[in-house]
């Protein structure tokens, strides 16, 4: 990623300006019901981080400008006092108008971050990567997907990498562990305790060889240890991971992604 150092934290360079940050607080003041009621988000493309959105989508089309490659939204985002709920809702199709047999490598990052604010020094926060990948050629064997996660507050950062292969896809599929859809689904949830900051800060780093459609909805979630939070993340929040899970699109859903 093109990222700097801010204030002990990584930071897309777009994100550093002054006048940016002066904008921002001035929204959250005064359109956004509160602090951190507004969530911002990038994309890094084709070597260049997209200008900030305020609760909006991100969009990248691919190196030949063909077709999309990925999307994101950050719905259901939200930061108050003593806690931040964060999420990266992401369409990611590498096949799309690219032909058969295509073994070329594409990616990019999504970045998103709320603003919390703090009564506490630390807080319980918890990382998970929830998703659903297919492969269009799975006969390939070079065909891959990887996924690197990061959740970071205050520190020490959270962070989850996972690759899948067309050998794990093909193995999945002869046990009759792929979804209706043909996706091969999967969900992992770290957790830790960090320090608090001003921003809960999210990066989807996804870099992929061939042709691959992947869909996730991540969250990076924190509050202050109070004991039904300390139940919750005990639990792994699988009451809130179960209701923010969407439908699994097939193949033909996310040609042409918007």
């Amino acid at each position: 990623m093109n990222i700097i150092i801010l204030a002990g934290k990584l930071r897309p360079r777009k994100m550093v300006r002054a006048y940016f940050w002066g904008i921002i607080s001035a929204f959250l003041l005064f359109f956004g019901g509160g602090a951190g009621a507004a969530v911002i988000s990038q994309v890094f493309c084709n070597g260049v981080w997209s200008p900030p959105v305020i609760n909006g989508v991100v969009d990248c089309l691919n190196a030949q400008g063909t077709a999309h490659l990925g999307s994101a939204d950050s719905t259901g985002s939200s930061a108050g006092l003593d806690n931040f709920y964060n999420t990266i809702n992401a369409k990611y199709n590498s096949a799309a108008a690219r032909p058969e047999g295509y073994t070329g490598a594409d990616g990019l990052t999504f970045y998103s971050y709320t603003t919390p604010t703090w009564n506490v020094n630390k807080v319980n926060t918890s990382l998970t990567l929830n998703g659903g990948v297919q492969f269009s050629d799975p006969n390939i064997a070079q065909d891959s997907i990887t996924l690197d996660l990061i959740g970071w507050l205050g520190g020490p950062q959270l962070q989850i990498i996972k690759k899948i292969t067309t050998a794990d896809y093909n193995t999945a599929k002869q046990n009759g562990l792929l979804d209706q859809n043909g996706f091969l689904d999967f969900s992992v949830t770290v957790t830790g305790v960090q320090l608090v900051d001003p921003t809960a800060d999210e990066w989807l780093t996804i870099n992929s060889i061939g042709r691959v459609i992947y869909q996730n909805d991540d969250t990076f979630v924190g509050s202050a240890p109070e004991p039904a939070t300390l139940a919750l993340f005990a639990l792994g929040l699988p009451a809130l991971l179960v209701i923010r899970r969407r439908r699994m699109m097939s193949a033909a859903d996310f040609i042409g992604l918007v």
